[in-house]
């Protein structure tokens, strides 16, 4: 990932050299990278069946995860 620095950007100077108004800096983001490790589900049920669903997340990232953040699960009838 780069930030780019850009000077005179609606080019309002005129200046000896145009060419020189920009450049980039490479950095590196690190962050938490959640991700679902295992999960398990019935592979079929009735209407009105109590589904049993188990999941497990790691956090496979380069730095902790914040302390709040929530799973979601959703039933759809398309895979």
């Amino acid at each position: 990932m780069a930030l780019l620095f850009a000077t005179d950007g609606y080019n309002n100077l005129t200046e000896a050299n145009e060419d020189n108004n920009l450049t980039a800096v490479t950095i590196q983001l690190v962050a938490a990278d959640i991700t679902i490790t295992d999960a398990q589900a019935l592979t079929s049920a009735s209407v009105n069946d109590t589904i049993t669903t188990n999941w497990t997340v790691e956090n496979i990232g380069d730095v902790a995860a914040p302390a709040n953040w929530y799973d979601s699960v959703y039933l759809s009838d398309d895979e």
